[in-house]
Protein backbone atom coordinates (compact mmCIF):
# COMPACT_ATOMS: atom_id res chain seq x y z
CA UNK A 1 0.00 0.00 0.00
CA UNK A 2 1.12 3.59 -0.69
CA UNK A 3 -0.26 7.18 -0.06
CA UNK A 4 1.69 10.44 -0.42
CA UNK A 5 0.04 13.99 0.66
CA UNK A 6 1.11 17.08 -1.08
CA UNK A 7 0.44 20.84 -0.73
CA UNK A 8 0.62 23.25 -2.76
CA UNK A 9 3.61 25.13 -1.46
CA UNK A 10 5.95 22.40 -1.65
CA UNK A 11 5.66 20.01 0.45
CA UNK A 12 4.70 16.19 0.49
CA UNK A 13 4.76 12.90 2.59
CA UNK A 14 3.66 9.86 2.44
CA UNK A 15 4.11 6.27 3.63
CA UNK A 16 4.68 2.72 1.71
CA UNK A 17 3.45 -0.20 3.68
CA UNK A 18 4.65 -4.38 3.01
CA UNK A 19 3.12 -7.51 4.25
CA UNK A 20 3.34 -10.89 2.95
CA UNK A 21 1.16 -13.15 5.05
CA UNK A 22 2.54 -16.41 6.86
CA UNK A 23 2.30 -20.06 5.31
CA UNK A 24 2.90 -23.39 5.16
CA UNK A 25 6.46 -24.32 4.57
CA UNK A 26 6.95 -27.67 3.37
CA UNK A 27 9.99 -29.87 2.17
CA UNK A 28 8.74 -32.50 -0.09
CA UNK A 29 4.95 -32.68 0.15
CA UNK A 30 2.57 -30.87 2.52
CA UNK A 31 -0.20 -33.51 2.73
CA UNK A 32 2.02 -36.28 4.58
CA UNK A 33 5.18 -35.99 6.47
CA UNK A 34 8.89 -37.18 4.69
CA UNK A 35 8.77 -40.73 6.48
CA UNK A 36 12.56 -40.31 9.37
CA UNK A 37 15.70 -41.85 8.08
CA UNK A 38 17.12 -43.89 10.31
CA UNK A 39 18.62 -41.82 13.31
CA UNK A 40 17.12 -38.70 12.21
CA UNK A 41 13.52 -37.09 12.95
CA UNK A 42 10.57 -37.12 10.54
CA UNK A 43 10.33 -33.85 8.41
CA UNK A 44 7.68 -31.67 9.34
CA UNK A 45 5.77 -28.78 7.46
CA UNK A 46 6.45 -25.29 9.80
CA UNK A 47 4.38 -22.30 9.48
CA UNK A 48 6.18 -19.02 8.49
CA UNK A 49 5.16 -15.90 10.23
CA UNK A 50 4.09 -13.05 8.69
CA UNK A 51 6.08 -10.04 7.82
CA UNK A 52 4.93 -6.46 7.77
CA UNK A 53 7.06 -3.13 7.50
CA UNK A 54 6.42 0.48 6.52
CA UNK A 55 8.40 2.98 4.84
CA UNK A 56 8.48 7.22 6.12
CA UNK A 57 9.08 9.95 3.64
CA UNK A 58 9.00 13.92 3.56
CA UNK A 59 9.60 15.86 0.88
CA UNK A 60 10.26 19.67 -0.03
CA UNK A 61 10.32 21.64 -3.47
CA UNK A 62 11.54 25.26 -4.28
CA UNK A 63 10.99 26.38 -7.78
CA UNK A 64 12.87 29.49 -9.35
CA UNK A 65 13.68 30.46 -12.46
CA UNK A 66 17.12 28.17 -12.03
CA UNK A 67 14.18 25.20 -11.98
CA UNK A 68 12.76 22.81 -8.93
CA UNK A 69 14.97 21.89 -6.02
CA UNK A 70 14.21 19.17 -3.82
CA UNK A 71 15.19 17.82 -0.49
CA UNK A 72 13.92 14.20 0.52
CA UNK A 73 14.10 12.72 3.98
CA UNK A 74 12.66 9.25 4.95
CA UNK A 75 13.31 6.02 6.74
CA UNK A 76 13.15 2.42 5.38
CA UNK A 77 11.36 -0.28 7.51
CA UNK A 78 10.64 2.07 10.36
CA UNK A 79 10.49 -1.15 12.77
CA UNK A 80 13.47 -2.83 11.58
CA UNK A 81 11.40 -5.83 10.42
CA UNK A 82 14.00 -8.97 10.15
CA UNK A 83 12.74 -11.34 6.99
CA UNK A 84 11.29 -14.96 7.95
CA UNK A 85 13.81 -17.51 7.96
CA UNK A 86 12.26 -19.83 4.88
CA UNK A 87 14.69 -23.16 4.82
CA UNK A 88 13.66 -23.86 1.12
CA UNK A 89 14.26 -20.46 -0.18
CA UNK A 90 15.75 -19.73 -3.45
CA UNK A 91 19.17 -17.89 -1.41
CA UNK A 92 19.99 -16.27 1.98
CA UNK A 93 17.67 -18.34 3.72
CA UNK A 94 14.70 -16.64 2.88
CA UNK A 95 13.06 -14.77 -0.13
CA UNK A 96 14.75 -11.92 -1.47
CA UNK A 97 12.30 -10.82 -3.81
CA UNK A 98 9.79 -10.62 -0.68
CA UNK A 99 11.84 -9.35 2.27
CA UNK A 100 13.64 -6.59 2.72
CA UNK A 101 17.48 -7.25 4.35
CA UNK A 102 18.94 -3.93 4.59
CA UNK A 103 16.63 -3.31 7.94
CA UNK A 104 16.03 0.66 8.84
CA UNK A 105 17.51 2.55 6.41
CA UNK A 106 17.57 6.72 6.70
CA UNK A 107 18.45 8.54 4.09
CA UNK A 108 18.54 12.33 2.69
CA UNK A 109 18.62 13.13 -0.98
CA UNK A 110 18.92 16.46 -2.56
CA UNK A 111 18.24 16.97 -6.01
CA UNK A 112 17.95 19.69 -8.71
CA UNK A 113 16.33 19.85 -11.99
CA UNK A 114 16.57 22.44 -14.21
Amino acid sequence: MYTQWASTFGLAAGFNARFVDGFKECLGGCNTPRPPVEGMPPILPRQVSSYATGDLFANYSLKSRQGVTSLSVGVNNVINAQPAIIYTGPALNSDESAYDFLGRFLYVRLGQTF
